[in-house]
């Protein structure tokens, strides 16, 4: 009752009256909404907060993904300084990640993969690249105009292998944090 008491509910047309701009106007400004009653209200609880903010938002909040799924696998697969130097920004919500898995000619089918993430000696960095039309990944929730960070599945290829050494998760910025513009590629 709480969450739906905000007198935002009563400011608008039902989402369905909307159009595409003014539909997503409305649900960005609810889930930022969302976010910051649950602080005022102490909600720091990642649970509770996902809940709070899914009813506030009337089921389009659209940091489910981040909230849900992103925070979790940064706090269980970050190593030590990596927690130290992202977990802050993406629980404060300066960074807004979503997961990239589902690929266009494979759906969700992890041994057929084609994501790759080759490792470059020389600039001691990771090279991602979908190669094929099918590798093209699908579907990654709020990555359209919302986020500026994306947890990416991908094949993990080392030197001197020429067959993928298995899965990797890579967080990758896909947005300037300033401007919130697409970096270049």
């Amino acid at each position: 009752r709480l969450a739906l008491a905000h007198p935002i509910h009563r400011t608008h047309l039902p989402l369905e009256y909307l159009d595409a701009d003014e539909h997503y106007s409305v649900t960005i400004r609810k889930s930022l909404l969302a976010i910051q009653e649950a602080a005022r209200l102490n909600i720091t609880n990642n649970k509770h907060r996902l809940w709070f903010s899914y009813v506030f938002t009337d089921s389009h909040f659209l940091f489910y993904v981040h909230t849900s799924m992103c925070l979790y696998a940064l706090e269980t697969m970050a190593n030590e300084e990596q927690k130290q130097q992202f977990l802050p920004l993406a629980q404060s919500f300066r960074i807004i990640t979503t997961y990239a898995q589902t690929e266009l000619g494979h759906g969700t089918d992890l041994r057929r993969l084609e994501t790759e993430a080759v490792f470059d000696r020389t600039s001691d960095s990771f090279v991602l690249n979908t190669p094929t039309l099918t590798s093209i990944k699908f579907w990654p929730g709020a990555l359209g105009r919302t986020t500026n960070y994306v947890l990416l599945m991908a094949q993990l290829y080392t030197p001197n292998r020429d067959h993928p050494c298995g899965l990797q998760i890579f967080l990758v910025q896909i947005r300037d944090l300033n401007t919130h513009e697409p970096l270049p590629d």
